[in-house]
């Protein structure tokens, strides 16, 4: 018998490792891409239905106040309310990022690897601390750190947009 055609277990191991970090890398874009739509917005809330798929709930801000909240059918909402940057729009071939139907079908997709976490502290309601009623959040701060409203988002595309603080030009350059 030859093992000239078989993969070793670890393989395996590692297309998992490289699709879950990639996934993760997915995480910035999306969160660019609300923080367009719900500029004030600081945290993206999620929940899952019964079958464990997502869906939205709403936008809050850093104490947890809602800025926006989906509605139940929020297939009826149309379109996000701003326009997407072209530069954002770019990173997102092939798919319309102002859909919140094809944001969420990538949210879902990042989500099976993994990588999406529970709701942070500071946002949670009292209500939400149930097992069964804990929400996933996103979010929807620049990854550089900045101070709410000091940063735009950034298009990560050379040379960045004028609209992008100091402080992600360093943090990317780090």
């Amino acid at each position: 018998m030859t093992t000239a055609n078989l993969a070793p277990i670890t393989a395996l191991f590692d297309a998992e490792d490289k699709a879950r970090t990639i996934a993760s890398e997915m995480l910035p874009l999306i969160a660019a891409t609300l923080r367009v739509q719900y500029p004030t917005g600081v945290h993206l809330v999620l929940y899952r239905d019964s079958d464990g798929e997502l869906s939205y709930d709403s936008v809050r801000d850093a104490q947890g106040e809602t800025v926006f909240q989906f509605p139940q059918r929020w297939w009826d909402m149309g379109r996000f309310p701003q326009p997407v940057p072209a530069e954002i729009a770019a990173l997102w071939p092939d798919h319309d990022p102002s859909d919140p139907g094809t944001v969420l079908s990538m949210i879902r997709h990042v989500d099976q690897h993994g990588v999406l976490d529970f709701l942070a502290d500071e946002a949670t309601r009292p209500e939400e601390e149930y097992l069964d009623k804990t929400p996933v959040g996103i979010p929807l701060v620049c990854e550089c750190g900045a101070p709410d409203g000091v940063c735009a988002p950034c298009c990560g595309i050379e040379p960045c947009g004028p609209n992008v603080c100091s402080a992600c030009t360093l943090w990317r350059s780090r």
